[in-house]
């Protein structure tokens, strides 16, 4: 009687501790604490965390348009957004400098303390030198959890803004691929008119900027896809100088 009455007592207890296990467990996102690296640099940031059931997943993260770009999120084998293919439900700008990203994912899996994805981000030769990226908000199967722990990261781009010698041409735009708004940056060794225009890949143009008058070093141009109307898809800003013309790759998501 006593063996039997410690074996169900134990059973009972057991059952009880996992009850407040599953009760007290939390979704969480953590960033690392801080992330530097040089102007230019491609760098691979992996987020971890813990889910505490399988579905469909969404993170949005703020970041800070003018210090990164993310070029691309990976997910799959070895993290627990196991998609293959993660889908960015969008990457646009909400502010000036801030820009705003969603990651989903309908295959995650539980997991606690492990990589859920990893973002491969940018750091962009702007003006901005230190922001903060951080994730602001988790859904799952389209819910809001708000009890999910969130966690932010300051980044920090190092080294000069300078052109180097010699090198004109478009640079980069951010957030890229947008939905409404991107910064495109380019450089000229020396002062003068630069036209700009978007053309589709066969080369057809589809829209003209105008001609501005920029300085020489970096220069930015704030452009508004939703007020040119572009549907989604890739296009190429072309910027025109007095002596040669340059080409650049972009996207547009709707």
């Amino acid at each position: 009687m006593v063996s039997q009455f410690t074996s169900r007592t134990f059973i009972a207890l057991m059952a009880v501790m996992l009850w407040a296990t599953l009760a007290n467990a939390q979704d969480v996102v953590s960033l690392p604490y801080a992330i530097k690296a040089g102007r230019g640099a491609v760098v691979s940031v992996t987020v971890n965390g813990s889910l505490v059931a399988n579905g469909h997943t969404r993170v949005v993260f703020e970041y800070p348009a003018n210090v990164m770009r993310v070029r691309k999120v990976v997910g799959g084998n070895g993290f627990a957004f196991n998609c293959p293919t993660l889908f960015v439900g969008g990457d646009s700008l909400i502010g000036t400098t801030t820009g705003q990203l969603t990651v989903e994912c309908w295959e995650t899996v539980q997991a606690s303390n492990t990589a859920l994805f990893a973002l491969e981000i940018e750091m962009l030769m702007g003006p901005g030198t230190e922001g903060v990226l951080k994730a602001v908000r988790f859904d799952r199967n389209k819910v809001p959890v708000t009890s999910a722990q969130l966690s932010q990261a300051t980044i920090t781009a190092d080294g000069q803004a300078a052109v180097p010698d010699g090198v004109e041409g478009i640079t980069g735009n951010y957030p890229n691929p947008f939905v409404d708004n991107s910064e495109f940056v380019f450089s000229l060794v020396e002062p003068g008119p630069v036209h700009l225009s978007i053309h589709t890949l066969s080369g057809r143009k589809v829209y003209d900027l105008g001609t501005i008058q920029a300085t020489a070093g970096e220069n930015h141009y704030h452009f508004s896809g939703a007020v040119w109307e572009l549907a989604s898809g890739p296009y190429i800003m072309v910027m025109e100088t007095e002596i040669q013309s340059f080409m650049y790759q972009f996207m547009i998501l709707k």
